[in-house]
């Protein structure tokens, strides 16, 4: 008797419950492609998976004509041929029932595995506990620049969560996406909120965001993070995935982190959800994005952020989008021509972090370095113009009064309020 999912079984009951049997999250050859899940069918009827899917932690859809006979044992693996290669079994030469390849892998961190039916409905469901490594449980990504502006400045964040425990890093290694073993890098352990950098070219990337930042190392063997998006994964001393994800350039992924300056943030790195997900990820706050440092929550207005990285709020260039990895601009006069002498007017621009909303810029003037004021009523606003790297130009006329001024000295005043 053969029962597909869809149909009723004889008897009136519902379809047949299949139970998930043994299932390896940690091979102990090292070889994480060795895993597996069992599903066992404990009926007295043959049952028919084609079109069903394994969910969650791992992702498989079943071959037409996959049928799972009474008391059948089937192994579903993320690659047939090294299962099969494995030296203890489960293992080729015993007969078994085998299928692949799915996509994914188990984790240590402990998940969830649904088996669905052909018609959306979950037959069955299997979450185990964690098993994690401290690097399994504490280190994360927290940002991913894969398509920058200039060259040389790709790079991978990564930062101990935990808030007690220091990391040891000996045997952490990038081995998918990037090659990169960190436990030869610079930096050996990370101490509770602690970053790190992995850098595709050092001296490029310094020429970009200066030198000081907590660089472990460059990418081994050539290797480089894709533009269009790739699979990367990172895993432990023991061969343990700590994260495995794919980031893409595509929609719902973000454009502007895609040769438009903007890097890649993880929105909640405490979290062990899906980061293949496009919704775990955000827009980094700043063009450039912020290696090595916080983001102070990711909000462009905070006037907390530490533009150059020496421990000092820097409101001024914040204000003016002087962010890290940015061209540095200064508010300039330019004479502009009319038809006579008398005719010709002076405009002052200044640049503007649009959004750095909590931030007020304004100019303030003097005529003989003593007495300043704003000199609003000098001024008359001739609008903004926007820059391709997402800043705008303010630009006022200065009155007749300033412009004929036999000397004119001008600074930027930044407030903190709405």
């Amino acid at each position: 008797e053969l029962y597909a999912g869809q149909v009723l079984h004889p008897n009136g009951t519902q379809e047949p419950v299949i139970q998930f049997g043994r299932f390896e999250v940690q091979p102990s050859s090292g070889i994480q492609d060795e895993e597996y899940v069992e599903l066992i069918n404990g009926h007295d009827v043959s049952v028919d998976l084609s079109g069903w899917q394994l969910a969650g932690a791992i992702s498989h859809t079943f071959k037409p004509g996959t049928v799972l006979a009474p008391q059948g044992r089937l192994f579903v693996t993320p690659d047939v041929n090294a299962f099969r290669r494995r030296n203890s079994g489960p293992r080729g030469g015993m007969g078994l029932f085998v299928q692949g390849n799915y996509r994914g892998h188990l984790s240590n961190l402990g998940e969830t595995i649904e088996l669905i039916d052909s018609q959306g409905a979950i037959n069955q469901r299997l979450t185990y506990e964690s098993m994690a490594s401290d690097v399994q449980r504490y280190l994360r990504i927290t940002e991913l620049m894969y398509h920058p502006t200039r060259v040389g400045g790709e790079f991978i964040e990564m930062m101990n969560i935990s808030p007690d425990k220091t990391l040891d890093l000996q045997g952490v290694r990038w081995v998918k996406g990037v090659v990169f073993d960190l436990g030869q890098g610079r930096i050996q352990s990370l101490s509770p909120g602690e970053r790190l950098l992995v850098v595709q070219d050092q001296v490029a990337f310094e020429g970009i965001y200066g030198s000081g930042l907590p660089v472990a190392g460059e990418f081994d063997l050539g290797t480089a993070l894709s533009n269009g998006g790739e699979v990367l994964k990172l895993e432990d001393k023991n061969n343990a995935t700590i994260l495995e994800f794919r980031y893409d350039d595509t929609d719902p992924w973000p454009d502007q982190a895609d040769g438009e300056g903007w890097s890649l943030v993880a929105k909640q790195p405490e979290d062990a959800g899906d980061w293949s997900d496009a919704s775990s990820w955000t827009l980094s706050a700043f063009p450039g994005g912020t290696p090595g440092r916080s983001e102070a929550g990711g909000t462009p207005g905070d006037p907390k952020v530490d533009v150059d990285g020496n421990g000092e709020w820097d409101w001024v260039d914040q204000a003016m989008g002087n962010l890290p990895g940015m061209e540095r601009l200064r508010p300039s006069f330019e004479r502009s021509a009319g038809n006579s002498p008398e005719a010709s007017v002076t405009i002052l621009s200044i640049p503007v972090n649009p959004d750095a909303s909590g931030l007020r810029i304004a100019p303030l003037f003097s005529m003989d370095l003593l007495t300043w004021s704003p000199g609003a009523d000098q001024l008359t606003a001739l609008g903004d113009s926007l820059r391709a790297d997402g800043r705008t130009i303010r630009r006022w006329q200065l009155s007749e009064t300033l412009s004929n001024a036999p000397q004119l000295f001008m600074k930027v005043r930044v407030d903190f309020g709405d």
